[in-house]
């Protein structure tokens, strides 16, 4: 017996609410991933070399404080004496006094008596000014140091690399391994919203091949790619299931493809392979035209 369907677009609602859970799931995996390959990557002679040498230098300069590379922080008290020995250390007493009077001169008042520059604001105001001054000159006074540029370039490359390694393999299981298990390219959100993905053609079945290629454009392409920039390839993903007659997304266009309400389908096997597509519809339509 031929089951004779038509097949029901997913609702833009239940897509986007898709769309932010399995983005949530992905964030929270590759985090998850990061704090567990940190250790690892902290077992790296060149990664321990480089934060030993980064922390040792920013203590150096008494405008930090700390223990490890994860407590490292700019100091919370004493800011004025601390930034002032860090001049006379590093640069020259004469540039931190223009800067009071010049940059930040509203926070600054001269006393002729004293003979220099006092707070003229309250104590969380020139918490927040002495803090802008450490990260801004005193690093840029700092990143002058050879030792400490080349230390910090190897934290930040291995940041990089923590980072990209887990988000790549957080998108791997969310993209690509759970709609591999869960067939018909659901993922946690669309078995949940009962949505799963078909091939537009006459033969609806999604092969597997069309799964993995559909998986790694939406991985590396919109998700990948789209972090590095700032979402637009995810913001045109989201217009082209908006415009799209049939709500696809840049993944389903190129690899021909669209999601759809899976309470549609026959939920036994030997039906699924006798189901026949007709068209697609609209929610308010019949699921079924009739059974031949």
């Amino acid at each position: 017996m031929e089951h004779k369907v038509v097949m029901i677009k997913a609702p833009i609602l239940k897509r986007v609410c898709a769309f932010v859970i399995d983005f949530f799931i992905f964030v929270s995996v590759a985090f998850i991933l990061s704090s567990l390959f940190t250790p690892i990557m902290d077992m790296f002679p060149d990664v321990q070399k480089g934060k030993n040498d980064y922390i040792s230098i920013a203590l150096e300069s008494g405008i930090y404080q700390g223990d490890t590379y994860d407590t490292l922080d700019y100091i919370n008290e004493n800011y004025d004496e601390a930034i002032t020995a860090f001049y006379i250390k590093y640069d020259n007493i004469e540039n931190y006094d223009n800067l009071k009077g010049t940059t930040y001169s509203e926070y600054f008042t001269f006393d002729i008596n004293l003979g220099k520059y006092i707070e003229a604001k309250t104590e969380q105001e020139m918490a927040q000014v002495y803090l802008n001054i450490m990260s801004t000159e005193c690093e840029k006074i700092l990143s002058q140091n050879d030792n400490y540029q080349n230390a910090k370039a190897i934290v930040a490359s291995y940041e990089v690399t923590n980072y990209l390694i887990s988000f790549v393999l957080g998108g791997a299981i969310v993209y690509f391994a759970v709609p591999l298990i869960l067939k018909n390219g659901r993922t946690f959100s669309k078995k949940l919203l009962q949505l799963q993905v078909v091939s537009i053609n006459e033969d609806y079945h999604l092969r597997s091949v069309k799964l993995i290629c559909r998986s790694l454009i939406l991985l590396f392409i919109e998700m990948i790619l789209g972090i590095l920039t700032f979402g637009i390839l995810p913001l045109v993903s989201f217009i082209t299931v908006i415009m799209s007659k049939k709500s696809l997304s840049l993944h389903d266009f190129i690899v021909g493809t669209v999601v759809v309400d899976s309470t549609l389908f026959p939920t036994e096997e030997n039906q699924l392979k006798q189901v026949v597509v007709t068209s697609f519809a609209s929610e308010e339509q019949d699921l079924f035209d009739g059974i031949k």
